[in-house]
């Protein structure tokens, strides 16, 4: 569990009857029946199983029961918030690359234009550039290639990621040319996106050209939208702080979202994305808005993610295999999602509502005139038992059932 860093501290303890610590037993090593030793010292305790536990041993677990107390609150549910370099590195190759049509696009509206402007305003050309042509082609002959997406959350800088990547690649798909079990961890995670030939081969392509785009282009863009930004993250922390995570924190605790990191990319717009690299973590990206005026979009978009769970539920309940073979459901899945939040509000925060439905009206392109909730279940139509099934899920989860 630790070597595949699903926890940073594990607690281990036992007892065992063969030596009978801290006493002396003699012979134990060609066996006695449990207590037939003869033993001195600290008085003893009888197990249930016969097993013979010592007042030592007895302080010992103790001891340990209050260490493993004070670590507690070191490992408690948090969420922290930070900007992180491969993720932006990375969704913004993707966002060249896709040919985005959802409703609520899965990249900023209209990202891919304003970086042809300024590429093009300073003359930068890549390698990314010269191959996007044959990397959309083969994304749209293989849509799994979509979900590596999710690969950059699964690390903390660029360095350790790009690293990670081209061992999977030198491996040619073979795990057992990995040495040591971090290598295997690390490049694993990559293998889970890309696990076969073609894959593997778009992967190398993608990432020659992602690097040469780094290097001439994202690495200042970078560092100047992040400069340009950092107002905006200051306001989303203490929006988080005082407002959004103690309305949310009995639904957040009782849905395994206790904690974790909120990821915000100026890549992205009102879709996030969401993964769990262990059971008491998550990571959840969202858009990080130009303007610390609009620093509750980050909000949304989380509130957004933190529905996933029982919109998938909802939706999976409300439609046929048949609908789900033919991708109906996954259609239905996206809008759920934005309902999802919606309804989540309604129940944490309904002041806010209204805020909420603006900004993925505005996300999805459509104009915000008359009344707001109107045209949000307008946009955003789903089966009324379905959105019944989205609210009765929340009630279940905040109830703690």
């Amino acid at each position: 569990m630790h070597i595949l860093s699903e926890n940073q501290i594990a607690l281990v303890g036992g007892t065992e009857s063969m030596s009978q610590a801290p006493s002396v037993a003699r012979s134990v090593r060609w066996g006695l029946g449990l207590g037939a030793a003869c033993v001195g010292g600290r008085a003893r305790h009888r197990c249930d199983c016969g097993a013979i536990v010592t007042e030592g041993t007895r302080g010992l677990l103790f001891l340990l029961v209050l260490l493993s107390c004070s670590l507690v609150p070191s490992l408690s549910a948090q969420w922290s918030l930070a900007t992180r370099e491969p993720v932006d590195v990375w969704l913004h190759g993707y966002a060249l690359v896709h040919d985005d049509s959802s409703a609520v696009p899965l990249y900023r509206r209209g990202y891919r234009a304003d970086v042809a402007a300024a590429k093009g305003a300073a003359s930068v050309v890549t390698d990314l550039d010269v191959n996007v042509d044959k990397l959309r082609a083969t994304m749209r002959a293989v849509p799994s290639l979509m979900g590596g997406q999710f690969l950059a959350l699964e690390f903390v800088t660029w360095g350790d990621m790009r690293s990670a990547i081209q061992l999977w690649l030198d491996t040619e798909g073979d795990p057992r040319r990995l040495r040591t079990p971090d290598d295997l961890h690390r490049a694993g995670k990559v293998a889970a996106y890309f696990p076969d030939a073609r894959s593997r081969d778009w992967l190398r392509l993608f990432v020659l050209g992602l690097d040469d785009e780094y290097r001439k282009y994202f690495r200042a863009t970078w560092a100047t939208e992040q400069a340009a930004r950092a107002a905006t993250l200051g306001a989303a922390e203490r929006i988080w702080r005082d407002s959004l995570y103690p309305s949310l924190r009995t639904f957040l605790g009782n849905s395994q979202l206790g904690g974790g990191t909120i990821v915000p990319s100026f890549v992205l717009g009102g879709e996030g994305r969401t993964v769990t690299p262990s059971r008491s973590t998550s990571v959840i990206t969202t858009g990080l808005p130009a303007s610390d005026t609009a620093a509750w979009g980050i909000a949304y978009v989380f509130v957004h993610e933190a529905a996933s769970t029982v919109a998938a539920a909802a939706v999976r309940d409300h439609t046929t295999p048949a609908q789900q073979r033919s991708g109906e459901a996954e259609v239905y899945s996206a809008v759920a999602l934005v309902r999802g939040g919606a309804l989540l509000l309604e129940k944490a925060m309904p002041d806010k509502v209204e805020d909420y439905m603006r900004f993925y009206l505005t996300a999805a392109g459509t104009p915000v005139a008359g009344e707001v909730r109107a045209a949000f279940a307008a946009t955003f139509a789903l089966p009324a038992p379905m959105l019944a099934g989205i609210k009765a899920q929340i009630d279940i989860v905040w109830g703690g059932i």
